[in-house]
């Protein structure tokens, strides 16, 4: 999302989440489908911020006979460090919410959507109440569960394959207990899991077999390695659509400004970003061997 495409420029935006119909059925002939009340998933809500970094040139430096050249030079300097910390900066936003996300505690630091007059219903956690990774989401209109969440699960080929199936097959299930496509691409790690996961996505034969097994695994899900990612051991899969929204400027730039402060006789430089981001659809993503404390 766009922050001009936004429902409540530029603060924010709010959705349903899946809708939910009952089942296709078998008709006779001349039969009528039956009729079914349409079901709400969901709402859920995402809360735009502006975040800033801003730099001075003092009137000092416009009397140095290279003056021009070293504010050009200081100058752009600013705009690529600036839109080099933009991206790190998202980068690491994203890495504590997956981290923070398992907490049975919630953080209202990530997860807290209320923006104006929307209050999040659950500040701490995501549309249903519970933190973004949890043994027991329940399904709206059904009163059955699903687990995108298991505490101690180390990364290893059986353990990936139980968690690919798992998305694929317990969990893709809409609110009304209709079956939906959940499909798994992406193996995300921090650092210190990365040799570990090359290894198990792109070698061969199975790493760690003593039978020459075919590796069932290669190429199976893409592997992103976000170094922010901090918690020893941990490991998330996920489909395309991440369950995730984000807002951001469109081309991901950062909004650049400059002014004269005449009273202190400065030249200002300022760089905006406008960032948020939410999960919607808890579906779309598993946490494995990351504590709940």
């Amino acid at each position: 999302l766009a922050p001009e495409d936004l429902q409540d420029m530029p603060y924010g935006h709010s959705e349903i989440g899946l809708t939910a119909f009952a089942g296709y059925e078998k008709l006779t002939d001349g039969a009528e489908a039956r009729q079914s009340t349409i079901g709400q998933g969901y709402p859920w809500q995402i809360k735009v911020d502006e975040y800033g970094v801003s730099a001075s040139i003092v009137d000092r430096m416009l009397e140095a006979w290279n003056a021009r050249s070293e504010i050009e030079r200081m100058a752009v300097k600013f705009a690529r460090e600036a839109i080099e910390h933009a991206k790190t900066f998202k980068d690491a936003w994203v890495a504590n919410m997956l981290q923070d996300g398992t907490l049975t505690a919630g953080s209202q630091e990530y997860f807290d959507q209320s923006y104006g007059a929307h209050a999040d219903p659950y500040p701490k956690f995501i549309y249903d109440g519970l933190p973004w990774f949890d043994t027991a989401h329940p399904l709206k209109y059904t009163g059955t569960t699903y687990s995108n969440h298991t505490a101690s699960l180390a990364l290893t080929p059986d353990n990936l394959q139980t968690v690919l199936v798992a998305m694929r097959t317990t969990n893709a299930y809409d609110d009304r207990g209709n079956r939906i496509i959940v499909r798994p691409t992406k193996l995300i790690v921090g650092a210190d899991l990365e040799s570990t996961a090359e290894r198990l996505l792109n070698s061969e034969l199975l790493p760690g077999s003593a039978n020459n097994d075919v590796n069932f695994l290669r190429n199976k899900v893409r592997l992103v390695v976000n170094d922010n990612l901090t918690a020893s051991g941990a490991w998330w899969v996920s489909t395309d659509r991440s369950g995730m929204k984000v807002v951001e400027d469109t081309g991901s730039a950062p909004r650049f400004a400059s002014w004269r402060e005449e009273g202190i006789r400065t030249t200002m430089f300022r760089s905006i970003i406008r960032w948020g981001a939410a999960p919607y659809d808890a579906r779309a993503m598993y946490c494995a061997n990351k504590s709940a404390s």
